[in-house]
């Protein structure tokens, strides 16, 4: 399942472009991750990371960083 959503909604962009949630390892990663930890019931706690994505994708959208360069900043 995450080939298809990787393949589909990740792009693989360089540390020099601003998007947590759409990155490889981002906040869409890290989600999946905790969703197929709580179905198989591991015990992986993800909340950190996802906490740390969902705020850094809440201030990119409020400074209108989304898919900007670190240069266009």
């Amino acid at each position: 399942m995450w080939s298809r959503i990787s393949a589909e909604r990740i792009a693989d962009i360089g540390p020099e472009i601003i998007n947590a949630k759409l990155r490889r390892g981002g906040l869409m990663q890290a989600e999946y991750l905790d969703a197929c930890a709580i179905l198989t019931r591991k015990d992986r706690d993800m909340g950190r990371a996802i906490a740390f994505f969902s705020h850094q994708q809440i201030w990119e959208r409020l400074l209108g960083l989304t898919g900007k360069t670190l240069t266009d900043c």
